[in-house]
């Protein structure tokens, strides 16, 4: 029991000792130019070309770490995360012609907006040969989940103060008419016919609308859709117009675009009439106060979330300073660290450090090479009630984005561990697995009380396996089910052996 004692107060001063070596090293400003790395009224192909230049990509404030009302619409920013949801493919007009009540013409551009504007007297010709229609998708992204403290605190340091210039200037008695009223406009021929149709099953249906419920609004919980509710995220609807292919579910990605948060794109101000689900139209056209839109031309593919191995992100190499310890030396202080954490067991440490820094490296068949899913069982549950915990905190100060899941049963019987496809919303709902690559998950069975595990539970162990086992995840569409694949390195703490197909120790 003294033993015991002694490694719990080893483990804390260690780890506290830790924090500060990291807050020293890790926590450091940035040091770049921000003024002058861009003009914001240059045409986005410009700003496309300069950057490629990955210290002026990181010049741009980030919307992750900035208050909208920072911001204004039509503004440069950049936004950093995970795709949660990809929603359907959208037809804008690329360029229309404008024509005014005096009978001039001009061409205006639609890429990069949300909304058509015009100035007073101006009206949009869609007849004109001149019109252009194009494609582009939207992607709802959300900040990574399980992003720890010390990742949060290097990436805002690094964000710059957003300088509140508008992108394009517009007169004040501009009328703006969103992109989805071009379908409208374009059987204008027709609203007669229907306005005549629209009066009789309006008479004839007012008893029915006079008894029927109110629609429902959708909670700002469920339009944000954060795969860890515990530990919520900031969404965004991003829009990109090529390499549609390229871009992947759960994968992490950096994107430069123009801000768009024009009050017209909230659904509570689009008319509903034509709409057949109002739940979708919510769900499609959320506040976008509460999430804004992105119109991106700059995109950069993350392997990974740590901030530290981003060479834009580091500081310039300063002559006087001592020079980077060698991988040997950080090898050692580590398992020194882990091995305080694990009762003097040098090698449970070993074990531990090796699980850390495994990753899925290629897939073979049914086989995902690199994975190390670890069980560490045998913990003193009875003598340290706080020991998992207090191993968890160590391991946050190590990795760049962790979540820690206790297994109770009520956990187990009601939260939602896979992705669902909710056909009213048409919204992939996430769930508590859907994480982003290299995001460590550690189970707590210590927290396991005696019970039934329902239908629910059940569900949460057959996915827990098979992403152990496979480090796939199964999303569920209702009619079927795609796997996906994840890198998500799974620890399981246990008293006794682990229910759950991982490799244990001892």
């Amino acid at each position: 029991m003294s033993l015991l004692a002694r490694n719990r107060q080893q483990l804390l001063s260690f780890g506290c000792c830790y924090l500060r070596i990291c807050l020293k090293y890790i926590l450091m400003p940035c040091l770049m130019d921000v003024a002058s790395t861009f003009n914001s009224q240059r045409d986005p192909t410009e700003l496309k070309e300069s950057l490629k230049d990955l210290y002026a990509w990181h010049a741009i404030p980030l919307l992750n770490y900035t208050p909208l009302h920072k911001l204004k619409d039509q503004c440069l920013v950049r936004f950093r995360g995970m795709i949660q949801d990809m929603m359907d493919p959208e037809i804008y007009l690329e360029c229309y012609e404008v024509k005014s009540t005096d009978g001039n013409k001009r061409v205006q551009h639609g890429k990069y907006h949300d909304c058509l504007k015009l100035a007073a007297g101006e009206a949009i010709d869609y007849n004109a040969d001149s019109n252009v229609h194009g494609e582009r998708r939207t992607l709802f992204v959300v900040s990574v989940p399980g992003l720890n403290d010390w990742t949060k605190q290097h990436e805002s340091k690094c964000s710059p103060q957003p300088q509140l210039v508008s992108q394009t200037q517009w007169p004040n008695n501009a009328k703006k008419r969103t992109l989805d009223d071009q379908e409208a406009m374009e059987v204008e021929d027709d609203n007669d016919a229907a306005l005549k149709r629209k009066c009789v099953e309006t008479t004839k249906s007012t008893s029915d609308d006079a008894t029927a419920a109110a629609p429902s609004v959708l909670g700002s919980e469920y339009l944000i859709n954060s795969p860890l509710p515990s530990r919520p995220s900031m969404a965004c609807m991003v829009k990109v117009y090529e390499d549609f292919d390229s871009y992947k579910l759960n994968s992490l990605v950096d994107f430069v675009g123009i801000l768009s948060v024009d009050p017209s794109l909230d659904a509570a101000t689009i008319d509903t009439e034509g709409f057949d689900s109002l739940s979708e139209l919510q769900a499609t056209h959320p506040s976008p106060f509460l999430i804004p839109r992105l119109h991106a031309f700059g995109v950069r593919q993350l392997p990974h979330a740590n901030p530290l191995l981003d060479k834009s992100l580091q500081q310039p190499a300063d002559a006087g300073a001592s020079e980077d310890p060698s991988q040997s030396s950080v090898h050692k202080d580590l398992r020194m660290l882990l091995k305080l954490c694990l009762f003097d067991d040098d090698l449970a440490a070993e074990y531990l450090l090796s699980h850390l820094i495994s990753s899925v490296y290629s897939r073979s068949e049914m086989q995902s090479i690199g994975k190390f899913a670890l069980n560490i069982c045998n913990l003193p549950k009875d003598s340290l009630a706080e020991y998992t915990t207090k191993l968890y905190q160590v391991l946050e100060l190590l990795l760049p984005a962790s979540h820690y899941l206790p297994m109770t049963l009520e956990t187990m019987n009601t939260a939602a561990f896979a992705p669902k496809k909710d056909y009213e919303t048409n919204k992939l709902v996430s769930g508590m697995l859907q994480l982003a690559p290299h995001t460590h998950l550690v189970l707590d069975e210590t927290c396991m009380q005696q019970g039934k595990l329902e239908a629910n539970g059940v569900h949460a162990v057959q996915h827990l396996a098979h992403l152990i086992n496979s480090q796939e995840l199964k999303c569920d569409f209702q009619y079927y089910q795609i796997d996906y694949h994840v890198n998500i390195p799974v620890l399981v703490l246990s008293e006794g052996r682990s229910m759950l197909p991982v490799w244990e120790y001892p």
